[in-house]
């Protein structure tokens, strides 16, 4: 079987855990027999944080997501083009993108299409030109996609095509929270929940080939050793393991314990700066930068702790499992997607993770009955084999999944490129409602906006504006 997989952003981008969870699963396809190719976008150099895979063809097909860039958007924050193009790129369609896809189909022909994430690739465009290919379709959920879609697809009406498309394609979502969050806009034509993966056979069998020395913990792990790795940004947390260690540092307990935080992220520089200004916490608290993962697991041997106060809205959390599998009992938000695998015998939950009180409470918790945690991170490390074992549990899952799958019925490609023309810019409904325009014409943007935001009257006069731009393109087009 040949399988395109697309998805938005691959490495060497690497934003979190859904380009690494494709990047994974074209791996073990391709080892299970499968011919593989995946379908991404160009990756600007400031945004190569990973490795480039060189056992996987990888076609860098797709315009560049740049949205992601928090300089580049700074930058271009008030350009109406810029502005446009984002938001068609997480509501709407990018034709460049949907004519890149459509040929890529044509060249290589594929059984299967598995969408990855379509955010900032133009998704109502992306899931269009799939669904409009007559091929089977599977699109794996790992975030509220239903959320961004429905945020943006309302500047160009195109929920209901959101929703149409959705009735033909099948989805699996990483979490039942995922499930739930993308029914936002319509259903899919069936939606399956399978907890993302570790492989055990590769923890067992891996042997570390850098030469990264670990020191022993009897020579300098003295102290509760506290890790979190991942993504150094407020949704992960990192701001308050950072006034947590404050609390430590001012406590009786800043020579018994020690954090290490471990990743990349846009609060990385805010950190070094934090812990170069305030030398006390420094004793408390070490950031060690990014890691690859075979150093980086050699690195945790040694946990006594890893700590991750997600946000309430992370869809899964790669991190939580990986430390449970490597053996590190963790204290982890409540509410998180991972956190539905795991009870109050296996983990240490976290109701609100801004209560600083409360972190320093469990953390005081687990330094004084660490027996009690080695009990539980077998509990734990028995529930992830069952639930997350991906040559035991998760592949046998997708294999009955893409056996089940029909095509869809297909129709021309000619349609997508006839909503992407009528979509192009300049479109005056965009500019009317987010006031792209110069300063100059803010007064001018007000009396509008409140004369549509009149009910029924203001509805009324949008659908007018839309059957004059129609009607000027159609006459455009004859002349």
């Amino acid at each position: 079987m040949k399988i395109l997989f697309v998805s938005n952003v691959f490495p060497p981008h690497v934003r979190g855990g859904y380009e690494i969870g494709c990047l994974e699963l074209a791996r073990q396809y391709q080892l299970n027999g499968h011919s593989v190719v995946v379908a991404s976008s160009e990756v600007p150099p400031s945004l190569r944080t990973y490795p480039s895979p060189t056992d996987i063809d990888v076609r860098y097909v797709f315009l560049p997501v740049k949205y992601y860039d928090a300089a580049y958007n700074k930058q271009f924050e008030q350009n109406s083009v810029y502005i446009y193009e984002r938001t068609m790129a997480f509501g709407g369609y990018l034709e460049s993108n949907c004519i890149a896809l459509q040929r890529l189909l044509e060249l290589e022909d594929p059984d299967l299409i598995w969408i990855f994430n379509p955010l900032g690739l133009g998704p109502v465009g992306v899931l269009d030109t799939c669904v409009s290919s007559g091929k089977k379709i599977l699109i794996h959920l790992m975030d509220d996609i239903d959320g961004v879609v429905s945020d943006y697809t309302k500047v160009f009406n195109f929920q209901n095509k959101w929703s149409l498309l959705k009735q033909e394609i099948v989805a699996i979502s990483c979490s039942k929270k995922i499930f739930l969050a993308n029914n936002k806009i319509g259903k899919f034509n069936r939606n399956e929940t399978i907890y993302n993966w570790v492989d055990f056979t590769k923890s067992r069998h891996e042997k570390d080939t850098t030469d990264f020395k670990v020191e022993s913990k009897k020579s300098i792990f003295k102290r509760f050793r506290v890790v979190y790795f991942g993504q150094i940004n407020a949704k992960k947390g990192v701001m308050f393991i950072y006034e947590l260690s404050k609390r430590i540092a001012a406590s009786s307990l800043k020579s018994q314990i020690l954090i290490e935080i471990y990743g990349s992220g846009d609060l990385a520089e805010w950190l070094r700066n934090e812990l170069d200004k305030d030398k006390e916490v420094n004793e408390v608290l070490k950031f060690k930068g990014f890691l690859e993962k075979a150093r980086l697991f050699k690195r945790l041997e040694e946990a006594d702790l890893a700590l991750f106060p997600l946000s309430k809205d992370e869809p899964f959390g790669y991190a939580p499992v990986e430390a449970v599998m490597k053996g590190i009992p963790i204290m982890l938000t409540k509410e998180v997607g991972c956190s539905e695998l795991f009870t109050d015998e296996e983990v240490i939950f976290i109701q609100d993770r801004s209560d600083i009180d409360e972190l320093y409470e469990k953390l005081v918790w687990c330094l004084e009955n660490q027996k009690r945690l080695a009990s539980m991170i077998f509990n734990a490390q028995e529930t992830v084999r069952e639930n997350c074992d991906l040559s035991t549990v998760t592949i046998p899952k997708l294999n009955e999944i893409i056996s089940s799958l029909k095509p869809t019925d297909g129709y021309g490609f000619e349609h997508i490129l006839s909503t992407c023309e009528l979509c192009r810019y300049p479109l005056p409904n965009l500019e009317k409602r987010y006031r792209l325009w110069n300063p100059r014409y803010r007064l001018a943007d007000l009396i509008f906006d409140s004369i549509y935001n009149i009910p029924f009257f203001g509805f009324f006069l949008e659908k007018q504006e839309e059957k004059l731009v129609r009607y000027y393109k159609a006459m455009h087009r004859k002349s």
